[in-house]
């Protein structure tokens, strides 16, 4: 998969940035029910599940669940502000600065794909 446009990337990052807040609110509309909510529900929940599989995948390979855990948490807290959280400043061993932003770039096509945005 080649580099991905600039606006497809940047939906990609804030679909990721607001996953949190996205999966509270999923959970509040599942707990309050309502059948004029299950078809956004339906669409959140898409989305949700594309960030969730993308960083999945992206930390495929590597067999320590430790690191793998740190990894994850690390690309989310890059995505979310790659100034205040660059690799350097994040701890992940095992990992190069290469690997991660790798990593990183293969987690946001991921979102992109799943979603169908390329």
């Amino acid at each position: 998969m080649g580099r991905l446009p600039e606006d497809v990337k940047q939906i990609c990052v804030w679909l990721a940035r607001g996953y949190d807040r996205r999966l509270a609110k999923t959970q509040a509309v599942q707990r309050a029910g309502g059948r004029s909510a299950a078809r956004r529900l339906a669409r959140e929940q898409e989305r949700l599940e594309a960030v969730e599989q993308a960083l999945v995948a992206a930390t495929g390979g590597i067999e320590a669940d430790e690191i793998r855990e740190k990894l994850r948490r690390a690309i989310m807290l890059n995505v979310e502000s790659g100034h205040r959280y660059p690799y350097e400043q994040l701890g992940i061993d095992g990992i190069s600065r290469s690997d991660f932003y790798r990593r990183k770039t293969q987690f946001l096509q991921g979102i992109a794909a799943r979603l169908g945005l390329m």
